[in-house]
């Protein structure tokens, strides 16, 4: 018989936890451009850490291991941006 939590849920097992590889797909990179395709898709106004979470299949609080909070996640995505734009080169006489 496995052993159940006070709410009434099992406790995860080593054979019910997801593949160790599962859990180790987030990283910085990975939510950052997630959070870029999220807010292209639906607009800056909806990117929420939960709702970057919801849209990556993770809870969100597996987030805050790669972004403290939704500023630093903003400010992320502005340098990820900038990183992206092509600046005109300026030829010297």
């Amino acid at each position: 018989m496995r052993r159940a939590r006070a709410d009434g849920r099992p406790w995860q097992t080593r054979e019910s936890a997801p593949p160790r590889a599962a859990r180790n797909t987030l990283s910085r990179e990975v939510v950052i451009d997630a959070a870029l395709n999220f807010a292209d898709a639906h607009g800056l106004a909806k990117l929420t850490v939960r709702a970057l979470a919801d849209d990556l299949g993770v809870g969100a609080m597996s987030l805050y291991h790669h972004v403290p909070n939704k500023d630093a996640l903003l400010d992320a995505l502005v340098d990820a941006v900038h990183e992206e734009m092509l600046l005109p080169s300026v030829e010297g006489d």
